[in-house]
């Protein structure tokens, strides 16, 4: 672990995440958070980075008048994991929390998801509504530094 690594001028392009040639992607620095996008065929993967607090959550949208290509989910989903691991090294740990209360994206964070990640946590926010709004799934993930 980099101990003495500056938290407050943070400069993410300065680490190598290893994301995957066939994935594009943009390093956007804010002053609270940064976020990668990640754009892999018809998803596009927000992954929102707070390093002060060395969490990150992150949503995926389609785009319609794109063409799908097969694990665009998974493959986008793949990469964030890199870059965790990687902000992992650098601070020690980092931890990643989705939250969804699509069913879709439950069913695939509890499947393809929990393989990927093998959340530390899984837990439901709220109750079943009548009108079919389902509860929201919450999975919560920390990585740590194996490189000591």
């Amino acid at each position: 672990m980099k101990e003495n690594r500056e938290i407050s001028n943070f400069d993410l392009s300065s680490i190598d995440f290893g994301i995957d040639s066939s994935v594009k992607f943009a390093i956007i620095k804010g002053n609270e958070e940064s976020k990668i996008v990640f754009q892999n065929g018809s998803k596009i993967l927000v992954m929102r980075i707070n390093i002060e607090s060395k969490v990150s959550t992150a949503y995926i949208a389609g785009i319609k008048s794109i063409e799908k290509i097969s694990n665009e989910t998974t493959t986008l989903y793949l990469q964030l994991k890199k870059v965790c691991e990687k902000l992992a090294i650098e601070f020690g740990e980092f931890t990643y929390s989705l939250s969804s209360p699509n069913k879709n994206m439950k069913e695939w964070a509890l499947s393809k998801g929990h393989e990927i990640f093998n959340w530390d946590e899984t837990s439901y926010l709220g109750d079943e509504k009548e009108n079919g709004d389902e509860r929201v799934l919450i999975c919560i993930k920390t990585f740590r530094n194996t490189r000591e």
